[in-house]
């Protein structure tokens, strides 16, 4: 169903791009098996390099009402959330 959404709305505007993003993959997970489905199924996606992983500091600075880059920007979990936005941005 999404992908008969994705190929209607690639007719209205042909530049239209669609990504998958891994997020909350347990810390120690191979993205392997998850990275062969989306290439496999779906060639109308494209895979994010970028994986966010389940962190600790997600939920511990939630609860602070920051952002895991606003702390330092050495903790994977800031890695991760700045290797995504340049992704996104370049």
């Amino acid at each position: 169903m999404f992908n008969e959404y994705l190929k209607s709305m690639k007719k209205a505007k042909p530049s239209l791009k669609a990504h998958v993003l891994i997020n909350h993959l347990p810390p120690r997970a191979s993205t392997a098996e998850i990275i062969n489905q989306v290439k496999d199924n779906n060639k109308t996606l494209t895979l994010l390099k970028t994986v966010i992983k389940e962190r600790n500091d997600y939920r511990h600075i939630f609860t602070k009402g920051q952002g895991v880059t606003e702390t330092s920007k050495k903790r994977e979990a800031a890695i991760e959330i700045i290797a995504l936005a340049k992704e996104i941005l370049k």
